[in-house]
């Protein structure tokens, strides 16, 4: 990256660019957070803290990414990771007013994704709202994933009845692989 970055502006990079074990690298001050980085997820996590905190939110003493809120009875809940945030309250009216707070705060970042309904995919967990007092709770599609990524060969097709989730060559020894 640092070698690329020479190359696209040779006179901005060139007399920053450093050797550590034969390793290019170039330093850099950063005027906000880096996305995906440990400081940009803290910094996050402090300004939407602060920011529901001033919206009249308390944490959750057990889990600091969640808070709650009494509005009209009934408590209001937000929970987020990362960028990531779910809220609920049993009146439409409640969660749209906290959706229009953060519009106000984010418009100037970026365009704020609002998913409403029934169902909701939050962090490869699947809510389904749509049976009254009966709520469900899956994580098919992450196990799916997690299954085709790992390329597990299971004896039996139905996750219920497979008797432990290891693949089936798990004990095959392969007679070609050198001693360790």
């Amino acid at each position: 990256m640092a070698e690329l970055l020479c190359q696209t502006n040779s006179t901005k990079y060139r007399p920053r660019l450093r050797f550590g074990n034969d390793e290019p690298y170039i330093y850099a001050q950063l005027n906000k957070a880096l996305y995906g980085t440990l400081q940009g997820a803290q910094r996050f996590w402090e300004d939407l803290s602060t920011f529901l905190l001033g919206l009249g939110f308390t944490r959750n003493p057990y889990d600091w990414c969640v808070m709650n809120k009494e509005v009209m009875g009934t408590q209001q809940t937000v929970l987020f990771y990362v960028d990531d945030i779910k809220m609920s309250h049993v009146k439409e009216s409640v969660l749209l007013d906290t959706v229009a707070e953060f519009k106000k705060k984010c418009v100037k970042i970026s365009n704020l994704s609002v998913n409403r309904g029934d169902i909701h995919d939050f962090l490869g967990v699947t809510f389904d709202f749509s049976t009254k007092k009966k709520p469900k709770i899956t994580m098919d599609g992450y196990v799916r994933e997690v299954v085709e990524e790992a390329d597990l060969r299971l004896k039996n097709k139905q996750r219920d009845q497979a008797n432990t989730p290891a693949s089936m060559d798990l004990f095959r020894i392969d007679s070609t692989s050198p001693d360790l």
